[in-house]
């Protein structure tokens, strides 16, 4: 893994994202039981209600603004939302900072008659601290017009020294994940969303 006691520099980052383009994701989130073995997360939050909601928490994930700034950042800045695009996530764990490749492996829009929905999944690249997948989600439910925003992660760790410190690790996972939710309604907080109900 890429690791540093000082923040790496973004030209260092872009030149080794380069270099793991040949690399294939450690994780086949399309393979019959991927995910055995795997620690299972998932955390959900109500951003609000109504169609006009709905479309800027989309907007929002396009631009990648459920990322926490104060906890970790994107090479580049905002990916491109397409499948096979790959991009580092630069985290900050106390004093280290590691710099984590993934690979976008699915972009899903989907319409039913229970709802609507708009999935980004990335996977992790040989290089990452972890393995496995994340899935960054908005939902409209029809049955009462509430808009969600949803986060699924299978992971375990790559690199041996997270193992050392595995409640360490799963408790900042479990942290980047309500910041992210938070980073989210942030992001949609000036738009005409009618607000989540306490």
């Amino acid at each position: 893994p890429m690791k540093s006691l000082i923040r790496p520099s973004t030209a260092a980052i872009t030149d080794w994202l380069s270099k793991c383009r040949s690399e294939r994701p450690t994780f086949d989130n399309t393979s019959d039981g991927a995910t055995h073995g795997y620690f299972k997360d998932e955390f959900r939050i109500q951003l609000g209600t109504g169609l006009d909601c709905y479309r800027h928490a989309c907007s929002a994930l396009e631009e990648w603004k459920m990322f926490p700034s104060t906890m970790a950042t994107l090479i580049p800045s905002i990916p491109t939302v397409e499948q096979d695009t790959d991009l580092a996530v630069t985290y900050r764990a106390g004093p280290l900072w590691t710099v984590n490749p993934c690979r976008i492996v699915d972009v899903t829009t989907t319409t039913s008659a229970n709802g609507e929905s708009f999935r980004i999944t990335y996977a992790t690249l040989p290089g990452h601290v972890e393995q496995g997948c994340e899935q960054f989600a908005v939902e409209r439910r029809h049955e009462d017009d509430t808009i969600w925003y949803i986060i699924q992660v299978y992971s375990r760790p790559k690199w041996w020294p997270v193992w050392l410190v595995l409640p360490y690790a799963r408790y900042q996972q479990r942290r980047f994940q309500h910041l992210s939710g938070k980073a989210i309604m942030t992001a949609i907080r000036d738009s005409r969303c009618q607000p989540a109900k306490p």
